[in-house]
């Protein structure tokens, strides 16, 4: 009676707090939403809760030291899949020691809560650094590193953040909430396949750079030099 005209229609048992509020707006049950959530919940699915440990960042006033090595990491630093310190602050050595919670190992998973929420991605090696409050600090314990924020920046990743996002202006999602997201059950040999190939981007990456660092480095050439010299330069990095 109700198919064609954009209405779902939803049990009154079914309005239970699935996150961390009860949610009874029309936004909440759009019919995208609704179906998404009927078809990862039949495929078998894991909560980030279950399968991870999750905190938020430091709530303080930050104490900011351009001398520090100790990275403040907010909202602009996860992008998708990757990691960009290049807009970052620095906090002081002495508020890192008293905000041990919010600091940052290798292989943790980060994700993005305030503003343009979602953007995930996992910590490298070396990288010194701790969270705001604006970041959700994850670490697997059941699931793979390298595959949790790309399953978090997919389309099922991001219709659940986009359904769950709550505020005006600014967009947020709540650390509970975080916990409850549907992650699919993954076999280990898929994981594996999913490892390989991120692998296999980030070296693609790296070689593109260092391509069009060369472009570059060509034109520079081209206009202070010669033809010749040019392309002397370009058959030598190209070899």
């Amino acid at each position: 009676m109700l198919e064609g005209l954009g209405i779902v229609e939803i049990n009154y048992s079914d309005l239970k707090e699935e996150y961390s509020k009860l949610r009874i707006d029309a936004e909440f049950y759009k019919k995208e939403y609704v179906q998404y959530d009927k078809k990862i919940k039949s495929k078998g699915f894991l909560k980030i809760g279950d399968i991870s440990f999750v905190t938020d960042g430091i709530h303080q006033s930050i104490d900011f030291d351009i001398t520090s090595n100790i990275n403040l990491i907010s909202a602009k630093s996860p992008k998708e899949n990757f990691f960009d310190l290049s807009s970052n602050h620095h906090i002081s050595s002495k508020q890192n020691q008293k905000n041990p919670r919010t600091e940052l190992q290798a292989n943790d998973v980060i994700i993005s809560t305030v503003g343009t929420i979602g953007n995930s991605c996992k910590i490298s090696k070396g990288v010194k650094a701790v969270v705001n409050q604006r970041i959700m600090k994850i670490i697997p314990k059941n699931f793979n590193n390298e595959v949790l924020p790309l399953v978090i920046n997919s389309v099922i990743g991001e219709l659940q953040l986009n359904r769950i996002g709550t505020g005006g202006v600014q967009t947020n999602i709540s650390s509970t909430d975080i916990r409850k997201i549907f992650i699919p059950k993954l076999k280990e040999s898929i994981q594996q396949q999913i490892v390989e190939l991120i692998e296999q981007s980030f070296t693609l990456k790296k070689q593109s750079e260092h391509l069009l660092e060369t472009a570059k480095r060509l034109v520079e050439i081209a206009i202070e030099e010669n033809e010749a010299v040019a392309l002397a330069f370009i058959k030598k990095e190209t070899a």
